[in-house]
């Protein structure tokens, strides 16, 4: 497969994406692979959840079996929430390695494709945590510094010394500019490591060193093309998921309205009924409901699922002329429409993957 450009990849990437899931013309599928592609998108990362400790010695009042009581519940409440995050984290990050399969080969029994990626996903997490690790540490001397700063204003603030606007509106303002850079950057870096670090993981089974140094490879040759790649990418994201909420908002208030008139029905078919009307006029309204909410549940997944795919078949589209077995298995099962040609330099990365068995 020959080398895309950031602009080249988009209609490939959307001709693929709507063959898969809407040229067969079935809900069911899409459904299913949009709720994949939803449920992928939990494998971000997870944060512990603890709530900040107030101290109950500042509480006199309370007493310590109630204070007890407390601080069971805060730590209960912690600890499934970590339990939670972290089943979420993994449920999330299986179901890319799942998506990326299924919009590569167009296969969609999701059982197999599952169980074929379980000892490659907590690999996936270990490099997701050490990224984060590695985020954190890089964005220390600007997190600590700014919030030591605060903290003491606002201790001082507490005790009657205020600070000094001409110094502390500055100084936080440059903080926030430095930490809104850096976060930045960061997630600029996790965009291009999620989307061309997995499939090396999926195809070769790499190991997280190896992954790493792939994507830093493919940046550094075309860095030009990787940042209107990431610009593209962001903006297709904003347009398309902003079509997708306005279409689900209209489709909503079109589809309230033979709602709202079956429960008037009900309304004034069953008001007067006495106690027995009541009720059923009550059960209908709540099964009206159930059945609007039930629709609209299912055209959000499919609707922003198929956004989230075309995101992710972009992405293959564009790594495909630059990592050749990805490249192999597109040019197999993509669309029959012709590739547009390239319209840049086509240099290639440092290493050659073998064929495709």
């Amino acid at each position: 497969m020959r080398p895309l450009s950031a602009t080249d990849a988009i209609s490939p990437a959307w001709n693929h994406t709507s063959t898969l899931l809407l040229a067969p013309r079935s809900w069911s599928l899409l459904l299913k692979i949009g709720a994949v592609a939803i449920f992928a998108g939990l494998g971000g990362g997870f944060s512990t959840g603890l709530p900040p400790n107030h101290g109950v010695s500042h509480l006199p009042s309370v007493s310590p079996l109630f204070a007890a009581a407390m601080l069971s519940v805060i730590i209960g409440i912690s600890l499934l929430a970590l339990v939670i995050g972290i089943a979420l984290l993994y449920l999330g990050s299986r179901l890319q390695f799942v998506l990326f399969e299924v919009l590569l080969t167009r296969r969609t029994t999701i059982g197999p494709i599952w169980a074929r990626y379980g000892s490659v996903t907590w690999r996936w997490i270990g490099l997701k945590l050490l990224f984060m690790l590695a985020a954190l540490l890089c964005m220390a001397p600007i997190l600590v510094p700014a919030g030591i700063y605060l903290f003491r204003n606002v201790f001082d603030a507490s005790n009657g010394v205020h600070p000094n606007l001409s110094i502390f509106v500055p100084a936080m303002a440059l903080s926030i500019f430095a930490i809104a850079l850096g976060a930045l950057v960061i997630a600029a870096i996790w965009v291009w490591l999620s989307d061309f670090g997995l499939p090396s993981i999926a195809l070769e089974d790499t190991s997280i060193t190896e992954t790493v140094q792939r994507v830093l490879s493919l940046v550094r040759a075309e860095p030009g093309q990787f940042i209107l790649y990431l610009l593209l990418r962001m903006v297709l994201s904003f347009a398309f998921t902003l079509v997708a909420e306005i279409g689900l908002a209209i489709g909503a208030v079109i589809a309230l309205i033979p709602i709202g008139v079956g429960g008037g029905i009900l309304w004034m078919a069953l008001h007067s009924g006495g106690v027995i009307g009541k009720a059923v006029m009550i059960t209908g309204w709540v099964v009206l409901a159930i059945a609007f909410l039930t629709v609209f549940v299912c055209a959000a997944i499919m609707t922003l699922g198929y956004v989230r795919s075309f995101l992710k078949t972009y992405s293959l589209y564009f790594l495909g002329g630059r990592y050749p077995r990805l490249g192999e298995y597109l040019d197999q099962y993509q669309a029959t429409l012709p590739i547009p040609a390239p319209s840049y330099p086509q240099p290639y990365p440092p290493y050659a993957p073998p064929n495709p068995s």
